[in-house]
């Protein structure tokens, strides 16, 4: 929704975003730090507002309580909707963006920061969808085989490039920061919150099987 948002000029009339089922699933109980709301919807009016997609996973950090008000608005005038794509076996997701006269759309696959294609009333600004390195192993489709042995998994792995994984942990801080914030402020569906709560009091081992 940031990157969709950033290449269109006035107010945003309408979000139109399509999300494969895991990526639903997964999005529904996930809190917006500082907010303490959860969901889709909001998640994509905030990116909206804020825009500044080259900070692809801490788009939403920092919520003022203005880009707040303005998310609720949105959502209050049904400008948002999200639905779910359940061809879609891999991470997915599609933004289309209406201003006035204006659309963009954008789509993102099989992981968070992998922006594959960016148009603007029809105009492609970026399309990586036909590019393809052919010397380049699809990791995914060797890593599916029901034959594959712990030795090819291992070579499967080193054989990706160093910078293809820098985003792993990016998203190992960004799920982090957003564990603790929901176990110290019970936000979402309060599970972790529920763990810990157990773990403290001795019904549960503080462990790795907790964890």
């Amino acid at each position: 929704a940031a990157q969709a948002s950033e290449v269109l000029e006035g107010d945003i009339s309408r979000i139109e975003v399509v999300v494969d089922a895991n990526t639903y699933k997964n999005g529904i109980g996930v809190g917006i730090a500082g907010t303490g709301e959860t969901g889709l919807e909001i998640a994509a009016a905030l990116g909206a507002i804020k825009k500044h997609p080259e900070n692809p996973l801490s788009v939403l950090s920092d919520v003022t309580e203005d880009e707040l008000l303005r998310s609720y608005i949105m959502l209050f005038n049904g400008v948002v909707k999200v639905t779910v794509d359940d061809t879609m076996n891999n991470l997915w997701v599609q933004v289309h963006m209406t201003s006035g006269s204006n659309w963009s759309q954008v789509i993102i696959k099989d992981k968070p920061t992998n922006i594959v294609s960016i148009q603007k009333n029809g105009v492609y600004l970026l399309n990586r969808e036909e590019i393809k390195n052919q010397e380049t192993v699809d990791v995914r489709a060797v890593l599916r085989d029901t034959n594959i042995t712990i030795n090819q998994i291992i070579k499967t792995i080193e054989s990706i490039p160093e910078g293809e994984l820098d985003f792993l942990f990016e998203g190992i801080e960004m799920n982090l920061y957003a564990a603790n914030l929901g176990i110290n402020k019970k936000l979402g569906m309060g599970i972790g919150a529920g763990f810990k709560k157990m773990m403290d009091s001795g019904l549960l081992s503080d462990d790795m099987v907790s964890y």
